[in-house]
This record gives C-alpha cells, structure tokens and sequence, in this order.
C-alpha cells in the first residue's frame, strides 16, 4: 500500500488483495477445524469405529505440508 498498491489502483492490486483475503479466510478456517477436532479428541470423541472427522483433518494437514514442500523452493 505504501507504494501505491490498492484495491482500486488497478486490476494487479485488486487481484493480489482478493487472493490474499481468501488465503486468510483459507488459513482461518483450517486453524479454527484442527482447533474443533483437537478439542473433540480432548473429550473422548474420536473412537476406533468414529473417527472420519480426525482423518479428513489429518488427510488436509498432511497436503498442506507437502504443497510448502513443493511450493516454498
């Protein structure tokens, strides 16, 4: 924004604040999912035949570990 950047300064800016707000609300809602799950596992919620919520939640950490692996070099 210091160097002119903004929502309405062109289609660049508009484009790079939309991706960077849904990459927020994207972060958010993972932190806020693995917070329930973490939260349920601490009363007893997950057992050997209930456990697809704790997998699903497991399954997306372990992609999101391994596109930074992919994507930060």
């Amino acid at each position: 924004m210091h160097h002119g950047l903004t929502l309405a300064s062109s289609q660049y800016g508009g484009a790079f604040y939309m991706l960077i707000g849904l990459h927020a609300v994207h972060v958010v809602a993972a932190v806020v999912w693995l917070a329930v799950v973490t939260w349920l596992a601490g009363r007893g919620r997950w057992t050997a035949a209930a456990y697809a919520g704790l997998e699903m939640c497991v399954i997306y950490w372990w992609f999101v570990a391994a596109l930074w692996a992919v994507l930060f070099p």
